[in-house]
């Protein structure tokens, strides 16, 4: 967790666009698994004080957290809904969890309880499912396309 690399995530998403961009390919969805951690200052997200303090802190001492938060970062700021060869989705599960099999889940575009204070669950079965949903089903690819999603489950 401390080791080497500590931007694994970011230099993945990033060199991937890049060479997306290089080989100007048609467009290519990109589905990037995030957490509700981080926070869309785009869209306008606030955290509370002291939710604040936490994941500032998390970002300094946690290389994976600051890793996650760059890669999503750079989403949201390089490729907007008009770009010719990326669209993105950051899909944020909350504390995520083992079940055998796929349950009701809703999605949201902003977390509706705090991830450190009031964390829900999601099951890691949901957030494959929406992805692949994300991945195969235009409609909702439409609804989330450069957006951070949210996910819970029922």
């Amino acid at each position: 967790m401390f080791g080497k690399p500590h931007h694994l995530v970011f230099d993945a998403i990033k060199r991937i666009s890049e060479l997306i961009k290089e080989i100007d390919s048609k467009k290519v969805k990109l589905i990037l698994m995030s957490t509700t951690g981080y926070t869309n200052s785009l869209s306008r997200e606030k955290n509370a004080l002291g939710e604040k303090i936490i994941l500032s802190s998390l970002k300094l001492l946690l290389p994976p957290h600051r890793d996650n938060i760059k890669a999503a970062d750079y989403l949201i700021t390089m490729f907007d809904k008009e770009d010719k060869n990326i669209a993105w989705v950051a899909v944020r599960p909350d504390t995520l969890v083992n079940d055998e099999k796929e349950s009701a889940y809703d999605v949201y575009e902003s977390p509706v309880r705090s991830p450190l204070f009031n964390a829900g669950k999601t099951s890691r079965i949901n957030v494959a499912h929406f992805m692949a949903e994300l991945a195969t089903n235009d409609s909702t690819w439409n609804e989330w396309k450069c957006k951070t999603p949210v996910i819970y489950n029922k």
